[in-house]
């Protein structure tokens, strides 16, 4: 699919990483799928997906280690991680979280609800990269009105200093 958006789904349980690939696939996603920890960490990093969705127990490296190691690299920092757990515990997702989660759904978690927030993850990254377009649109406009007021202060401080 030309320019579709494209998917890393980790999950070590064979039968819910297919569910999700598969349905993230019929929605119109290019899906990658890892079984482990260290396979989404060099997958991420070699496809560059446009976000993750990432199961939290994982046999060699748990979801938030993953998540940490992702963040801390520039090349895949930006990429949004949706954490899947059957951990609903406080604690557990506010670690999710400050490990750079961008949203944590508990399992069992329907097809349906992941996609809702997918799908908001994606407009908000949308958004965010037409807010960037629209200032670097109005940066020579700006710039142009810099150097105006900045004349017009030096015009205004020669009048004071002149004869």
């Amino acid at each position: 699919m030309p320019n579709a958006p494209r998917a890393l789904v980790v999950d070590d349980y064979d039968d819910a990483r297919e569910m999700y690939a598969e349905f993230l696939a019929f929605k119109g996603y290019e899906v990658v799928q890892a079984q482990n920890g260290v396979q989404a960490v060099t997958l991420a990093g070699a496809v560059l997906p446009d976000l993750i969705v990432l199961d939290l127990a994982l046999p060699d490296m748990d979801g938030i280690e993953v998540t940490r190691r992702l963040k801390r690299d520039p090349v895949t920092a930006t990429i949004p991680i949706v954490m899947l757990t059957a951990n609903a515990q406080p604690g557990m997702l506010h670690q999710a979280r400050q490990a750079g989660c961008a949203e944590v759904l508990v399992k069992p978690c329907a097809p349906d609800d992941l996609l809702q927030v997918v799908q908001g993850l994606r407009r908000s990254e949308q958004a965010d990269a037409r807010g960037l377009e629209a200032v670097h649109e109005q940066r020579p406009a700006l710039e142009v009105e810099r150097v105006a007021a900045e004349q017009v202060h030096l015009g205004e401080d020669a009048g004071r200093d002149g004869p």
